[in-house]
């Protein structure tokens, strides 16, 4: 037999071996045999089983698509066909994409059981690694700010269904659901409870937190409730009040060194204003007192007999006495545009600090206000 075997291999050429495999399964599951000639699968069935696909995706639970497969399968029965047979023929139509191309890279026939094919798929798609995670975010759970008591049961119930092999007992459950609470909500089950919840037992703790979260769910107090956006950051009354202080007190600051600086700057412009105005003054007496005038009609040669007006003791002209109605308005022009100067600063100056003084005034003001908030939230 392996020799002729042998035989036909020797016998093949190179084109055989590039010829496509037909094979009639190609998935990992085994055909199963049905005796029944009339077995048919109705094509409303596969279209709830193909409705609620598994596509391997990381935010698809593999338990929930288990749960929610085996309970379509359950609504069906047939005459001589096991439920076995129905869930495997149908468990390839539930999946699609990554899920899918696992499912068809398993050796052809290799599955042959329900049980083997659904433990197959939750270690693929639910790998050791997810249940540590999973296990560790239980062991940490907490309530959350502003969370009523039947939003936190219903989170914590929802971690422990996600990761049904968790193996945490019912009384470690009480313990990490009770230790996860506020003060609060901890004073309201120990008062429900009778003085403490270590009095009650595992059972009873359970059925306490189911009856308590389903009290709070019918009777909502919408006033307790507070609506945070995503992406905000919030604090308390009393931390925006003592932030509120610390810019009020920042301003001030900031108007107290902004009037220094105007002071010093003002007698800056003030020293600057005399020191160039003496300048002018100078400059004016000294021009009005000699009223120096280049002349260009001299002659350019000496006459003894001919009577220059430069040089005549009668001086008909004034050319060079200065007149007082010519050196008064250069001495005045100074002195009015410094006074001017001087009465402009100083109302703008005036205006300047009475408006700062106002603003001062509202601050002190809100201050007073802040402390006395402060002390009504204190006591």
């Amino acid at each position: 037999m392996a020799e002729g075997q042998n035989h036909l291999d020797q016998q093949r050429t190179l084109r055989d071996y590039f010829k496509p495999v037909v094979n009639e399964n190609f998935l990992g599951i085994q055909r199963q045999q049905v005796n029944d000639n009339n077995f048919e699968l109705k094509p409303a069935l596969v279209n709830m089983v193909q409705h609620n696909q598994y596509g391997g995706l990381l935010h698809e639970d593999p338990n929930i698509h288990l749960a929610t497969f085996l309970e379509i399968c359950d609504t069906v029965k047939i005459n001589g066909v096991s439920a076995e047979i129905i869930r495997l023929k149908l468990f390839a139509f539930s999946l699609r994409d990554r899920a899918r191309s696992w499912l068809q890279s398993l050796p052809s026939g290799s599955v042959a059981a329900w049980e083997d094919m659904a433990q197959k798929f939750l270690i693929k798609f639910f790998p050791p690694s997810k249940t540590s995670q999973l296990r560790a975010e239980i062991t940490q759970f907490w309530q959350f700010e502003y969370e009523q008591l039947y939003e936190t049961w219903e989170r914590f119930k929802e971690m422990l269904r996600k990761c049904r092999q968790h193996g945490i007992e019912d009384w470690f459950q009480v313990q990490l659901f009770y230790n996860g609470l506020t003060g609060q909500t901890k004073a309201h089950i120990d008062a429900a409870a009778g003085g403490t919840i270590l009095s009650k037992t595992p059972g009873d703790a359970l059925n306490l937190f189911e009856d308590m979260a389903m009290n709070s769910c019918q009777w909502q107090n919408k006033r307790s409730t507070v609506k945070i956006a995503a992406g905000i950051y919030y604090v308390d009354q009393t931390t925006s009040l003592m932030a509120q202080m610390a810019l009020l007190t920042n301003q001030i600051k900031g108007l107290t060194a902004a009037n220094a600086n105007g002071n010093q700057q003002a007698v800056k412009m003030a020293q600057t204003s005399n020191s160039s105005d003496s300048y002018d003054e100078q400059y004016h007496f000294v021009n009005c007192n000699y009223n120096f005038r280049p002349n260009n009609n001299l002659p350019t040669y000496y006459h003894p007999s001919r009577n220059h007006e430069n040089f005549s003791y009668a001086n008909n002209r004034n050319v060079l006495q200065p007149t007082l109605e010519s050196s008064k308005p250069a001495m005045e022009k100074p002195s009015s545009s410094l006074e001017e100067l001087l009465k402009t600063y100083i109302v703008d100056s005036k205006a300047c600090l009475d408006q700062h003084e106002a603003h001062l005034n509202n601050i002190e003001t809100h201050c007073t206000n802040l402390g006395g908030i402060m002390k009504a939230l204190e006591t």
